[in-house]
């Protein structure tokens, strides 16, 4: 009866923490702390590991074996037709760059490292490509089953240890993982005492493992422990309620200003005072009511199927996801989750079919990253007009320039390590070739995925022009001495990118493209959970939009560094082109495919354009320091793409012949890169040749 009691309200709890995590991912401005629910599942799952531990007298590697393969039954089944479910939502409703990213996170999780892909990828886990990603709960899945992992082998390797010298390990794990999470916490109050710090300039990803481990070793520290300290009805109580409000308050956002380590904190140490004190207690009968154990004991398959439920209905209401929709998000996900519950969660299917479905679901995630998203790899297929992938063309443009290639090691990474540069696809990084291949080239095109995008245009361009240049595709971002971290961006890349530019004078020009908003929208520096995609928004709104003090340092900090970049590039007497911002349409281009659907002119023409206004209020920082820039003479010229508006038009289409100017929300496809350059080419041309009578940029 006792185990029934305690199974029973842990089911409870499990039922709270997957409603915070749901609210979380509905409404991440609403429920911004809703994410605290996946630490009080790790606190859980370590507190039933502890417990399974206890019931075992000896473990061998034959228990090692015996504990993988049964976690491998239990997770990895389900985990897969999650797999499946999210790539065909994607192949009828994401766009092009949302359904790449999920066949990339499906690979990396049926192998386990989904959180470390993220990691690298987004860096951050309230990054604005993180609500459109239908399956972002496999980084959870990745973190458990290394855990698991460790725990298994852990046991195996340990169990000779005097009881004092495994005592001392564990204990210096958890101060390890603890000292780890806490980190940059730590840092900042140092830091503000005045005292000696270490370099940190941001918090420790939130996909990372290593942070993790302190929370469920606190699971398993309690199942060891003998017998509660207060026996009595009444202390139990207390502490169980006490444990209710350190867990809620935290996650429910009521305590503002409170840093987000000590939330967690708060968090994780009421949610071990409720799993000790509440069987104890008439608090058990909230936590052991019917709603909440059911929903604890789908809560697995709930995790699995709800953010592929609310993408799709975020996607088909073109993101007005408003209170009905939340709701309807809300009673889907619980449908869906005890169906998929009753057909694929409690099955035990046999081991063999397992690795069938686990090897067919990578080899159909690979063919989707290969492509650029398995629509492209379909529509390749069967020979369907529509495929983005720019690979092919890329493969044929390799610059073999003799002088250019000087100091350019393709084995060698710009960070100047042994591994082989590629890009997130595996593809190694090169020189590529713009325009006359007959001729040296005298420029060079370096940046983000936005210069990447403008190189198919620029390529075609330059042909016609009979100009000469190259494209650099290692991730460059132009601010210098601040390492950004997820991008693996740091000193090294750019001491090897200079060096490379000094070791080739003949490249006199540099044109720098750049997703430049982000880097002064607080979405890196500032507020994490600021979202980068309000261009539909009310441009007045956007103008006047108040920072707060960490955002205008953050801000102030970024325009001096890239002012240091450009100098070194001047001192060099290299002359800068800045390709100002392309025209985004926040998230509404992840829609394509559901207007495509849809067919309504009218939504179309509504949803699929940037009025000017709204990109002069979203891009105003950028067009504040360019100003400066040009003022201080660290940039040759400026090519701005409100040029290619004629008077009359007010917006930027997304759509010219039945076809689309975007990849996705941000980025311009392959015929939108050539239709744009087209207009701009007379301004390219002034600046690459130093025409005098080309008239200046007139920026807003």
């Amino acid at each position: 009866m006792e185990k029934k009691k305690r199974l029973s309200h842990i089911d409870g709890l499990r039922g709270l923490a997957i409603i915070l995590v749901i609210l979380f991912h509905m409404g991440e401005k609403t429920w911004a702390h809703g994410y605290l629910g996946v630490d009080i599942f790790l606190v859980i799952s370590g507190y039933f590991l502890m417990i399974n531990r206890l019931s075992v007298s000896s473990w061998g590697f034959s228990e090692t074996f015996s504990f993988v393969k049964k976690r491998i039954r239990r997770i990895i089944f389900p985990m897969l037709v999650a797999i499946l479910l999210a790539i065909s939502i994607g192949f009828f409703l994401l766009g092009n760059g949302q359904e790449d990213l999920a066949c990339d996170v499906g690979w990396w999780a049926c192998i386990f490292r989904a959180n470390f892909f993220l990691t690298k990828r987004l860096g951050d886990y309230f990054a604005p490509d993180s609500s459109y990603m239908p399956l972002l709960p496999m980084w959870y899945l990745s973190v458990l089953f290394q855990v698991y992992l460790l725990f298994a082998v852990g046991n195996a390797l340990l169990q000779r240890l005097p009881r004092l010298w495994l005592g001392i390990v564990l204990g210096l794990a958890a101060f390890v993982s603890f000292a780890f999470d806490f980190s940059f916490l730590a840092h900042n109050i140092l830091e503000g005492l005045g005292l000696p710090v270490w370099m940190q300039e941001s918090e420790v990803s939130y996909y990372s493992t290593l942070p993790r481990i302190w929370e469920v070793m606190a699971g398993g520290w309690l199942a060891c422990m003998a017998s509660p300290i207060g026996s009595s009805h009444r202390q139990a109580f207390i502490y169980s309620l006490t444990g209710c409000a350190l867990s809620l308050l935290p996650a429910l956002g009521l305590l503002p200003g409170c840093p987000d380590e000590i939330d967690k904190l708060l968090c994780i140490i009421g949610t071990l005072l409720v799993i000790r004190y509440a069987p104890l207690c008439s608090f058990n009968r909230f936590l052991s009511n019917r709603v909440l154990t059911w929903l604890g004991s789908i809560s697995f398959s709930l995790y699995l199927v709800h953010m592929p439920v609310i993408v799709s209905l975020r996607l088909w209401a073109l993101g007005a996801f408003g209170w009905f929709d939340e709701l309807t998000a809300f009673v889907l996900s619980i449908a869906l989750a005890w169906c998929f519950w009753f057909f694929i969660e409690i099955r035990k299917p046999a081991f063999w079919l397992i690795l069938l479905l686990w090897g067919g679901t990578l080899l159909l995630c690979r063919q989707g990253r290969k492509s650029n998203g398995f629509s492209n790899w379909v529509k390749a297929t069967l020979h369907i007009e529509g495929s983005t992938s720019n690979r092919p063309y890329n493969e044929k443009q390799s610059c073999d320039d003799p002088t250019t290639t000087k100091l350019w090691n393709p084995s060698q990474s710009p960070d100047g390590d042994n591994s082989s540069p590629s890009d997130k696809n595996g593809v190694p990084f090169s020189l590529l070739h713009i325009g006359d291949k007959s001729k040296t080239p005298f420029f060079v095109l370096m940046g983000d995925s936005h210069a990447e995008h403008l190189y198919a245009g620029l390529d075609q361009a330059m042909r016609k022009a009979k100009l000469s240049g190259v494209y650099f595709t290692p991730y460059t971002v132009p601010f210098y001495d601040i390492p950004l971290r997820q991008f693996n961006v740091n000193p090294g890349t750019i001491r090897a990118t200079f060096e490379w530019l000094r070791a080739n004078p003949h490249l006199t020009h540099v044109i720098i493209g750049q997703r430049w908003i982000s880097r002064w929208d607080g979405y890196y520096w500032g507020d994490k959970k600021t979202r980068a995609w309000s261009l539909l928004s009310d441009a007045s709104s956007l103008r006047n939009r108040k920072y707060t003090p960490d955002e205008l340092q953050s801000r102030r900090r970024i325009s001096q560094a890239l002012r240091e970049y450009l100098s070194v590039l001047r001192d060099m007497g290299k002359k800068v082109i800045l390709i100002a911002p392309t025209p985004e349409f926040g998230s509404a281009l992840l829609f394509n495919k559901v207007l495509q659907w849809r067919n309504d002119p009218a939504l179309t023409k509504a949803t699929m354009n940037c009025t000017r206004e709204a990109y002069l209020a979203y891009n105003d920082q950028v067009f504040k320091v360019f100003r400066q820039l040009r003022d201080e003479g660290l940039c040759e010229a400026i090519i701005e793409p409100l040029s290619t508006l004629r008077q009359d038009e007010d917006g930027f289409p997304c759509v010219k012949d039945g076809r689309y100017l975007m990849r996705d929300g941000n980025h311009l496809s392959t015929y939108g890169s050539i239709i744009m350059v087209q207009k701009l080419l007379p301004s390219i041309r002034a600046a690459l040749l130093e025409e005098s009578s080309a008239p200046a940029p007139q920026l807003p």
